[in-house]
């Protein structure tokens, strides 16, 4: 099937992504790791328990202090195979997985303070573009038949991100510069350089 951008209209890739959802659910109970379930999916769920059906993935956030190279090659020895690696581990990182054909997005977050913290993303001009939320608990919800974890307010959450019109349906949505809580950094980092950094990554922790 190839790793072209499959969209949830399509009854089996809404399949594939439960299935993908089940299996980094069991790997994180298993490692006893915090994570929850965010951006579109979570948005599908709150707002129509249903997946979004121009959306293309499925994304978890992750706190630092959570991921580890236990985490990271977990995902591996299940069969989803990196695709994307941008950022710096330290204070960025951003990693896109796949498996089915369908994609995952795991975004690391980082502390600002006590209160908040934020993940990242890049723009085309690799460009880091920090997304902040105040700090929040988890808590669990079942999503077409999976338990998974989201965060203890989604609407809060959903509110952040999207703005007080989440619940009205757009196409015109850019996942970099569409988000409310989006602000643009003078740090550029480039593919290449955030490849390098993460396989320097590895090898200190093996």
């Amino acid at each position: 099937m190839g790793n072209k951008k499959t969209r949830f209209r399509r009854e089996e890739c809404k399949h594939f992504a439960i299935l993908n959802m089940q299996e980094i659910s069991n790997i994180f109970k298993n490692l006893n790791k915090n994570y929850w379930f965010q951006d579109g999916g979570l948005l599908g769920y709150y707002r129509n328990n249903d997946f979004i059906s121009h959306d293309t993935d499925i994304d978890f956030g992750i706190h630092i202090d959570d991921f580890n190279l236990e985490v990271y090659n977990a995902l591996l020895e299940n069969n989803f195979s990196l695709i994307l690696t941008r950022g710096n581990v330290n204070n960025s990182l951003y990693l896109k997985f796949s498996k089915r054909n369908i994609f995952t997005d795991f975004f690391i977050y980082y502390d600002i303070d006590k209160n908040y913290f934020y993940h990242c993303a890049f723009d085309n001009q690799n460009r880091q573009i920090n997304y902040t939320y105040k700090k929040f608990k988890t808590t669990a919800i079942n999503f077409k038949g999976v338990n998974l974890l989201a965060p203890d307010n989604i609407e809060y959450f959903v509110n952040t991100k999207y703005g007080e019109e989440w619940h009205i349906p757009t196409q015109d949505w850019n996942h970099i510069t569409s988000p409310k809580n989006a602000s643009q950094h003078d740090i550029s980092i480039s593919s290449n350089e955030s490849i390098e950094i993460f396989k320097k990554w590895i090898q200190k922790k093996v």
